[in-house]
């Protein structure tokens, strides 16, 4: 066994070289793995080594982490060594192991106030993802939640206990990272749900939140948990779009109360569901399944826009067949035996079996000629466009006759149709751009017959002459696809595409030579056309085209393995870069330095096209490859690359350039610090910084003590800069004892806003012991540094230090700026660490602030952000504060405020409070839905009493203003919004009837006015909910009601009331579950009375009745057009229907 002597001799005596110092370091431990050594003996070992350099350091690192040294391990965390924690963090196991055996009371009481916040935030990111134990990880939240706050523990929250997890979003506004929200959800997936549920009510928040910020977790979700997915989009729409592979997965996991055509209506890979649903063997299933139940869903609600966007993936002809037979199947009606059941769905339709549906439907819609037989409907549709001289109807008729090819699938009447546009309309550019549009979207182009292709070519080169920008990429495409699968030579196409490409009818770009094609195609096509490049040899676009050509080439091969092309084949084209400098040029040079590192052509281009290249990885590469060649060119680096490449490339460079060169950058930075260019001094100091931050020292600490002497001595233009671009790199320039004491200087000084940054940065990387004795020495700087103080102070030390340092700052400071954000501070405070004191503190600012900072009261208006414990206490005392405000604007906020107030908290109100907010409203002016939601969340005798409370509000509007006629007209829209808000509160909160039956009660008590036509809604809703929702026994009752009203007033109330109905039909969503069907039917019941039948020919009015409508619904409108009653005739020929 080797001695701590020894083992320090061994250790140390390890050569200079690194890969050999790491073999045999490596060989040491496989040794004393080898042997049986006790923790204390290794600990021994290693404590008996002082490393010498930072390799050893990281090596004896290694050492304690391998043997799992827990003493030693804890003892370097007090000590904040953040290599270490690097290296525990990435050791996962150890890591776990070691805080699974640590008492989380001394990891925060012992430990943390040595870390700094950066070493806090890993560590206790590394607990929630390495300690298995959730209990113990909810001891660790408790723990450091209690001494420091929420907003630190919540870095745990994804390790915690479901229960612990939930508890704290019940408490406190608590928002979740993608990766947090992800690890609970794999753990806990119903988890998903809640907190779709918290950011919607608890947080007023909109859920398409996780649509903007959070796809990538519902997409992981749909794969992880489908069925979870299903549940939650069926209440909340995530608009989630589906690939290929999810498409798949969804499919296979869709949950059986989804229906077909709900599925459809995602944004799902159509052609992947055909093939999945085929190969399943569900596709006639999931046919079935997009069709509703009911033959009368079916006529009033199916819409088949979705599922002929799905039909057009099926093979020609095979949706008919499936579609016919299903409907027979499912509603036992022939789909061709009326033209109402099949008027959307003609396209699937064969040719011969539509004519006699079309017949019909055509007298109302003259552009379904295009579905009948070419043979019928090219005659009519050229015969028109023959006599068209409107511009926009010549392109409607045109695409009409592209229409009739399509539906029919006849590729012969394609032909047919070009041969008549290119005979009788190749002057007309209207018809020739709409017939190429419509010919570019025509499915299965590549299979159309050579003919064909030929005559679309002379349509572009009428284009050419006619239209030169006229962009018609797409056919060049289709028709190469079309060449390649029927193995046509490629030679003409290919010199005509070169031919339009060098008379400037093409773009010349870089689609020219990469169109979207299969990788197979793109080899084939480029390998052609670079046999024809040269012959344009000496033209002005030559160059051009050749570097387009070989960018193509280079796309290729960064796109696959298998179809390359070798770029030195065509190593003739290579003169044309070595005389431009342009972006596209960037691959070719690189790709060739690459191929050919020896080639001094490339390294020239390489320094020629520097500007161009954006990458800086590019640059690193160089620099590691070619050291000795970045000193000749170090002019060019710096005036030609943007000032952020050059610090990410000096950072890269510094470790592969020699000792001269660096010198020289050293030389070139210095002299241009005498240079009064802002760019120069700016980038001289950045260079400074990498290379010797030292001499940035030398130079800034006397400037910054000649500002600090009390001397009024106004700088150069050159050493201004100078300080201003130091001061926001000190924290770069040394360890934070050297530096702050610069910091503290320069807050004192005008460029204390500089220091910020720096100030920010050694903060959060010492310990936090350290900047307690450090932070106060700036609370009596400039203004920007008593902020930072408060921010930092809250940031890093325990909730009951920054409370030290809140108090001390609100007795001092009388700066606004201070106050409001003392306030903030207390606001975040009370959110994150809930307790009497920062409750108490925080009212004690609101209270002493000005009472003119309208921007600090709009801070109040969000409760959101307020624990629930204080909630109540929180609304009625900023409510106060708002309303007693002297400040008019302010004090209209209170309303909005009111707006905020989540509903689930009204009924921990006091009933006085609410009660008085009512009576705010004598005016009517700031009604709003808070008004009635505390009706309704408010129980028993109370809830009886606001209602009393808002109909003595509106009695008292009413009386005084009803004798002034210039207000009659204010009064009856106050009457209505007050009347429309408690109705919006009603319907929301349906479950609750009883709110309803007494406001019902009380307005005929008090007010009497049942001539307000926005009443009738309100009865009507009072008797929907009276019927359990039973929109028949609903009828019945409004039958009643209308000869009340008709007794009152006469018949000419029928129509106001019908308008009064039709709102409440649109309230209760009458077109659901056959609603508005089984509502006239109650109010009909075999009724003559004819008031009652004049108000259902209204309801027909708006909702024409069909055959194929409810039975009943039709059996009515039936019924009254036999009528004998001159009345209900009148009527009837009133909206059209002859009787």
């Amino acid at each position: 066994m080797l001695s701590n002597e020894e083992f320090g001799t061994v250790f140390q005596s390890f050569d200079n070289n690194i890969p050999e110092k790491r073999r045999r370091f490596n060989s040491l431990i496989k040794e004393l793995d080898c042997k049986s050594r006790n923790s204390e003996d290794l600990s021994n070992l290693i404590l008996s080594v002082t490393p010498k350099n930072t390799t050893e350091e990281l090596l004896r690192i290694e050492f304690v982490i391998h043997f799992k040294l827990d003493n030693i391990l804890i003892n370097e965390l007090k000590h904040n060594n953040s290599t270490l924690i690097k290296k525990l963090l990435k050791n996962r196991k150890v890591f776990g192991d070691l805080f699974s055996n640590i008492n989380p009371q001394f990891f925060v009481n012992d430990i943390f106030p040595h870390l700094s916040h950066s070493m806090k935030l890993k560590l206790l990111h590394g607990i929630s993802k390495s300690v298995s134990n959730e209990n113990l990880v909810d001891q660790y939240f408790t723990e450091v939640e209690k001494i420091y706050g929420l907003k630190l523990a919540m870095s745990l929250l994804q390790g915690c206990t479901p229960n612990l997890i939930r508890d704290r979003f019940k408490r406190c506004s608590v928002k979740l990272y993608n990766g947090q929200l992800m690890h609970i959800v794999k753990k806990d997936k119903e988890f998903f749900m809640y907190y779709f549920e918290f950011l919607k009510e608890e947080l007023c928040t909109n859920y398409q939140y996780f649509y903007y910020f959070q796809t990538k977790t519902v997409r992981a979700l749909a794969k992880m948990h489908p069925d979870m997915y299903w549940k939650v989009n069926d209440k909340h729409n995530l608009g989630l779009r589906f690939g290929k592979r999810l498409t798949a997965t969804m499919f296979r996991h869709r949950s059986k109360e989804l229906k077909g055509h709900e599925f459809l209506n995602f944004s799902v890979n159509l052609h992947q569901l055909y093939k999945v649903a085929r190969k399943d063997g569900q596709l006639r299933e999931f046919l079935f399944d997009l069709f509703p139940l009911t033959f009368d869903d079916y006529i009033n609600t199916f819409s088949w826009y979705s599922i002929l966007s799905f039909l057009e993936c099926f093979p020609y002809g095979e949706p008919f067949t499936l579609i016919s037979s299903i409907f027979k199947e499912k509603y036992g009606k022939n789909l061709l035996d009326n033209p109402e059941y099949c008027k959307n769905c003609l396209q699937i339709i064969p040719t011969q079996q539509r004519k006699p549906i079309i017949d019909i439907l055509i007298k109302d819609d003259e552009e379904l000629v295009s579905f009948y037989s070419p043979a019928k409907s090219i005659p009519i549709l050229k015969g028109k466009l023959q006599h068209c001289a409107d511009r926009e109807e010549r392109g409607r008729l045109t695409s009409l006759l592209c229409k009739t090819c399509k539906v029919n699938n006849d590729k012969d009447a394609l032909l047919q149709i070009l041969d008549y546009i290119l005979e009788r309309h190749k002057n007309d550019i209207v018809v020739l751009t709409v017939f190429f549009n419509n010919f570019m979207h025509y499915p299965g182009t590549t299979k159309l017959d050579v003919v064909c292709w030929q005559k679309i070519t002379d349509i572009i080169k009428i284009f050419q002459l006619t239209r030169p920008d006229f962009d018609v990429g797409t056919f060049y495409q289709n028709y190469l696809k079309h060449l390649i699968q029927k193995g046509i030579p490629l030679e003409e196409y290919c010199k005509k595409r070169l031919q339009d490409m060098f008379n400037g009818h093409s773009y010349v770009s870089a689609g020219a030579f990469n169109f979207p094609l299969s990788n197979k195609y793109k080899k084939i096509y480029l390998e052609e056309m670079g046999k024809y490049i040269h012959i344009y040899k000496g033209h002005k676009h030559y160059q051009t085209v050749c570097i387009t050509f070989l960018h193509g080439i280079i796309c290729l091969n960064q796109n696959n393995k298998k179809f390359t092309l070798e770029l030195k084949n065509y190593s003739h084209l290579f003169d044309q870069i070595r005389t431009t400098e342009c972006y596209t040029s960037n691959a070719i040079v690189l790709h060739n330095l690459k191929a050919y590192p020896s080639d001094e052509i490339w390294h020239d281009l390489f320094w020629k096209i520097l500007q161009y290249i954006q990458t800086n990885s590019i640059l690193a590469w160089y620099v590691q490859k070619w050291p000795e060649r970045i000193a000749p060119n170090i002019d060019k680096i710096f005036n030609e690359m943007e000032f952020t490449s050059i610090q990410i490339f000096l950072k890269k460079a510094k470790r592969c350039l020699d000792q001269d060169t660096l010198e020289k950058l050293k030389m070139y930075a210095l002299n241009a610090t005498y240079n009064e260019d802002y760019d120069k001094i700016k980038l001289a100091v950045a260079i400074l910084c990498i290379i010797t931050p030292k001499t940035l020292l030398d130079i800034i600490i006397p400037l910054i003590t000649s500002i600090d002497s009390g001397v009024n001595v106004k700088l150069p233009k050159h050493e201004f800069l100078l300080v201003k671009f130091i001061t926001k790199r000190l924290h770069k320039l040394g360890n934070p004892s050297e530096i702050l004491p610069l910091i503290i200087t320069c807050s004192s000084q005008n460029c204390a806003k500089y220091a910020l940054i720096p100030l920010i940065s050694i903060a959060c990387h010492s310990p936090e012991i350290y900047m307690r004795s450090e932070l106060p020495k700036f609370t009596d700087k400039k203004l920007c540094m008593k902020k930072n103080v408060l921010f930092l102070s809250k940031l890093l030390f325990p909730s009951h230090v920054f409370a030290e340092v809140l108090q001390l700052f609100n007795e001092k400071e009388t700066d606004v700026s201070i106050k409001k954000t003392i306030v903030q501070k207390a606001f975040e405070c009370l959110n994150e660490n809930p307790s009497e004191f920062f409750w108490s503190f925080f009212k004690k600012c609101i209270i002493s602030m000005d009472k003119a900072n309208a921007s600090m009261y709009d801070l109040l208006l969000d409760v959101t952000k307020v624990p629930q414990q204080y909630l109540s206490e929180y609304i009625l005392f900023v409510f106060e504060e708002i309303s007693n405000n002297p400040y008019l604007e302010i004090r209209k906020n209170r309303f909005k405020f009111l707006e905020n107030i989540p509903a689930h908290i009204i009924e921990n109100l006091s009933i006085d409070f609410l009660k008085g907010i009512i009576q705010e409203s004598a005016c009517l002016e700031n009604v709003s839905n808070f008004h009635w939601k505390c009706a309704f969340f408010v129980k028993g005798v109370q809830q009886e009493e606001l209602l009393k409370e808002n109909i003595r509000t509106l009695k008292s509007f009413i009386e005084s203003n009803h004798l002034s006629l210039n207000k009659n007209r204010k009064v009856r829209i106050a009457i209505n919004s007050f009347i429309s808000r408690f109705l919006d509160v009603a319907l929301e909160m349906k479950e609750n009837y009883n709110p309803i039956k007494i406001f019902c009660t009380l307005w005929n008590l008090e007010i009497k006015l049942n001539d307000c036509h926005k009443y009738i809604v309100v009865l009507l809703t009072e008797l929907y909910f009276r019927n359990d929702s039973d929109a028949f026994k609903t009828g019945i009752d409004t039958r009643s009601l209308l000869q009340e009203y008709v007794e009152k007033a006469g018949p000419s109330i029928i129509k106001p009331f019908f308008a009064q109905l039709n709102e409440f039909l649109l309230k209760i969503d009458c077109g659901k579950e056959n609603r508005l069907y089984r509502f006239v039917e109650g109010l009909f019941a075999d009724s003559s009375d004819e008031n009652t039948c004049t108000l259902i020919i209204y309801i027909f009015s708006m909702y024409p009745p069909k055959p194929q409508s409810h039975d009943n619904y039709f059996a009515i409108f039936q019924t009254l057009l036999k009528s004998d009653n001159s009345i209900i005739k009148f009527h009837l020929n009133q909206f059209g229907y002859i009787c």
